[in-house]
Formats: structure tokens, C-alpha cells, sequence
């Protein structure tokens, strides 16, 4: 299940998270980088990693792929900014007027947003029928190659025939009360 690995012989790739963020291997290792995704670039796309477990020898193992000479970086999930960003895919969907929409989101989402999760995924009731379910790996198109994720949401508009114009002339999709939501400190403070 967690073929891809970075291993260096001379250092262990757990010293980052534990040099800087006091995250150690063990039990609740996967539990608490969950918030400290790695981000590794390729062109001009970014792509989160979370590590599936950590070996005896201190090397992260992933169920998405981790390529050799893929620089990496340790990125902060911030509640209030992920919860933002989402309010902007239900607004693109809603220009393509789907009947329906499925939404698969990463479970680690669900687990660092907590009762908030559903925030990020109420606005596609306004649009459409939908239906979805969390999943520890996330099929997104890049330069027209499906590439498998971590941390994201994917939602998937479906309808058939033209666009009716159902949504012209309405308001656009509120952010106020996700954005009040996103900002509370008590969320913040309890996720980091």
C-alpha cells in the first residue's frame, strides 16, 4: 500500500518535522503531519503529500508518488484559507450548471477541519444534487494526465444537454458566514 518512499542513507527524513515542529515518529505520527502536508512542485503545478507511515530507519512512505529528485517542502494548512479556497470551486460549478455534482475530498480534510468539514462542502447543495464520500487519495487532471493527490477536493459536475441559464441574474454563493468560521481562533487554536 505505501510503495513510494523518501529514504536518505546519511539522515532521516522524519528530522524535519521533528527538528522544527516537534513531531516525532510513532503512534500519532500520521495523525499529527496531517496538518504539515509536504508540497513538492513540478512545472508550475503544486502537489500535497501526507506520509502514510514512517519506517524504522526514519523514512516516510506515501500512497501517492513521490518521484526521485522531486524537491519537497513542509507546507501549514491553514483552516481559514482552505475554507476560502473551497468557497471558489462551488462558484466555478455553478457557470457550468450541473444536475448533479460528486464531491471526493481527502480524509485527511475531514480529520484537520473537524466539525468544519462540512463548510467546505454545504455551498454544492445550492447548486446541484450531490453526493460524495472522503478518500486517502484524489485523481486530479494535470497537463492532461490524471495524477493521484493528498489533501485535496475534487468535485466533478455532471449534466446532460446545454447549460439553461438557471443561474442568471441570481446573487452569487455567500462566503460571509465561511469566512466568520474559517477565522474563529478557537478552531485554529485547537488545530495547531
Amino acid at each position: 500500500m505505501f510503495e513510494n518512499a523518501i529514504a536518505q542513507a546519511d539522515q532521516k527524513e522524519t528530522a524535519a518535522y521533528e527538528k522544527y515542529l516537534m513531531i516525532f515518529s510513532g503512534s500519532d505520527f500520521k495523525q499529527d503531519v496531517m496538518e504539515f502536508p509536504l508540497i513538492i512542485k513540478r512545472g508550475d503545478d503544486y502537489y500535497p503529500r501526507i506520509p502514510g507511515k514512517v519506517d524504522e530507519d526514519g523514512g516516510l512512505h506515501f500512497i501517492v508518488d513521490v518521484r526521485e529528485g522531486d524537491a519537497v517542502r513542509i507546507a501549514y494548512g491553514d483552516p481559514g484559507k482552505i475554507i476560502e479556497g473551497a468557497m471558489l470551486l462551488p462558484e466555478k460549478m455553478r457557470e457550468f450548471e450541473p444536475e448533479y455534482t460528486m464531491i471526493i475530498a481527502c480524509a485527511a480534510r475531514q480529520v484537520f477541519l473537524k466539525g468544519y468539514a462540512g463548510e467546505e462542502i454545504r455551498p454544492f447543495s445550492q447548486i446541484s444534487s450531490n453526493a460524495g464520500y472522503y478518500s486517502h487519495g484524489e485523481l486530479v487532471m494535470a497537463d492532461g494526465h490524471p495524477v493521484m493527490n493528498n489533501s485535496v477536493l475534487v468535485a466533478v459536475g455532471m449534466r446532460e444537454g446545454s447549460k439553461t441559464g438557471k443561474y442568471e441574474g441570481l446573487p452569487h454563493l455567500q462566503a460571509t458566514e465561511h469566512r466568520e468560521i474559517a477565522r474563529n481562533p478557537e478552531l485554529v487554536s485547537k488545530l495547531t
